[in-house]
């Protein structure tokens, strides 16, 4: 993972509101951000020409309130940005995104206690993230990812195949995949 030396401008860590899904420059830079992301962390398991979201989807997380995104205060371009959502006493989180140039500095853990404390205001009792990984070759940025995640509380709880899940995913892919998955307890705070 890149870092950067630089100082570090506080940083706001916030849920898009629903409205902000009509500002296209905004979803222009959450799409753009996590394609860029996305291609360097999975580089070689697209098809040709594929990306890992695009501005239909980004709008839609944006309106229905399960975008959360950091921002320096000062108003500057989005650096990190995840998708989140619940159903029922589950949550989960996905798309996780922190440009290369703002890693280092626990912005991803930052996010990812965010949507988690989201997920307990609404409801949930656990939280769970699905780590797409290739079958037929070991991938060391993502077994580190898996132990971040495990740093992070979470355990692994189990696997599933991409076309099981996301059949228009699985076309995409030009390496065959399986989605790792990592569930949380969320313990109330109160």
């Amino acid at each position: 993972m890149a870092t950067s030396s630089a100082p570090r401008p506080d940083v706001l860590i916030r849920p898009l509101v629903p409205a902000e899904a009509r500002d296209r420059g905004l979803v222009q830079a959450v799409t753009a951000l996590t394609n860029q992301v996305y291609a360097e962390a999975e580089a070689g398991f697209w098809r040709q020409g594929a990306t890992r979201t695009d501005a239909g989807q980004v709008t839609t997380a944006i309106a229905a309130g399960s975008l959360v995104v950091a921002q320096p205060v000062d108003g500057g371009r989005i650096v990190a940005a995840v998708h989140s959502s619940t159903q029922g006493q589950v949550a989960s989180f996905a798309m996780l995104a922190v440009a290369p140039t703002a890693r280092g500095v626990g912005l991803g853990r930052r996010l990812v206690q965010t949507v988690e404390h989201l997920a307990r205001e609404s409801g949930a009792t656990s939280m769970q993230i699905e780590v797409l990984t290739p079958t037929d070759r070991p991938h060391a940025g993502k077994a580190e990812l898996g132990r971040w995640y495990e740093r992070l509380g979470y355990a692994r709880s189990g696997e599933v195949e991409v076309t099981a899940r996301y059949p228009g995913l699985a076309e995409r892919l030009a390496t065959p995949c399986r989605l790792h998955l990592y569930r949380k307890a969320l313990v109330s705070s109160t």
